[in-house]
């Protein structure tokens, strides 16, 4: 259960910081 949640969270970030460069670069 830990690892599968862990492995959810390390997605999740990966995500939020792809889609805050997409919108940084959007800003420019």
């Amino acid at each position: 259960m830990s690892i599968l949640i862990c492995r959810y969270l390390f997605l999740i970030v990966i995500f939020i910081t792809f889609y805050y460069q997409q919108l940084t670069k959007n800003r420019c």
